[in-house]
């Protein structure tokens, strides 16, 4: 907005002199000082809109609150767009398009690459998977009590390189002479007594195939939702149909009868018959 202001101000200065000869500004006079509509605009606005589009979909998981920022953002740029159209740019060319083209696929693939990366940042990213886990399958009363203690794995203090180890601060309960021998880490690894110790044990294992499996069932849902909303709820409603295909027919009838007069007057006497 800044460098049409600009170019504006410079315009009508420009135009100032001339304009004081006359007593009345035409329409078109202000319309010629304000600055050439951009020819590549509308593919940057389109380009800013479907790049917003893709993050907030696809990090949604992640940030809930981008939708909201998002919509307070397009609020506010309808209005700037809105002067700047108006005031600052002249009027733009209007020309006749079916829909937005190649936008429209960019939006349909962003979409469904958004529910894939949602279902991972779920699945991999949250504690979803281990806590269903451990309720389904490791619980003994189908509860989260205990969950903390299997979640954790066990490491001995003597593995630590030499000098490496962390310092115990602010336990008034550790005596520093004799520390701790065992501290506890948020994995799913094999203890120090194992024939492989710190080696992934087969928890893991068992809750990673829990996490594809979730993005699969999530992503299938998803997919298998939009087609049932996209079947129920058609782009085109049934009577827009309709009237479309009775002004086809009206425009096809008024053509065979155009053509059937058109025939008589040169003395032609093969009848044009209607469609039905």
């Amino acid at each position: 907005m800044i460098i049409p202001s600009i170019s504006r101000a410079l315009r009508n200065r420009q135009h100032l002199r001339i304009r004081q000869r006359m007593k009345f500004d035409f329409r078109w006079e202000k319309d010629y000082d304000l600055h050439p509509y951009p020819g590549m605009n509308m593919f940057m606005e389109y380009s800013r809109m479907v790049t917003q589009f893709g993050f907030i979909t696809m990090f949604v998981a992640a940030f809930p609150l981008a939708p909201i920022f998002a919509l307070i953002s397009n609020l506010l740029e309808i209005r700037l767009d809105a002067y700047k159209y108006l005031t600052l740019h002249r009027r733009p060319v209007a020309t006749w398009a079916r829909d937005i083209g190649a936008w429209g696929k960019i939006l349909e693939n962003v979409a469904r690459f958004a529910v894939i990366t949602n279902g991972f940042i779920i699945a991999f990213s949250s504690d979803f998977v281990p806590k269903l886990a451990y309720v389904s399958a490791y619980s003994e009363d189908y509860t989260l009590t205990g969950y903390t203690k299997w979640s954790l794995s066990e490491f001995s203090a003597d593995d630590f390189p030499f000098g490496s180890a962390p310092e115990i601060i602010g336990l008034r309960e550790w005596n520093p002479d004799y520390p701790p021998k065992t501290c506890f880490y948020k994995e799913f690894r094999s203890g120090p007594e194992r024939p492989r110790p710190y080696a992934l044990n087969l928890t893991f294992w068992h809750i990673f195939a829990a996490r594809v499996i979730l993005v699969l069932v999530f992503e299938h849902f998803v997919m298998l939702a939009t087609k049932l909303v996209s079947f129920f709820v058609p782009d085109i409603p049934a009577s827009l149909k309709v009237k479309v295909l009775r002004e086809n027919f009206l425009a096809k009838e008024a053509f065979y009868e155009a053509e059937g007069r058109k025939k008589g007057n040169d003395g032609g006497r093969g009848e044009v018959t209607t469609p039905v």
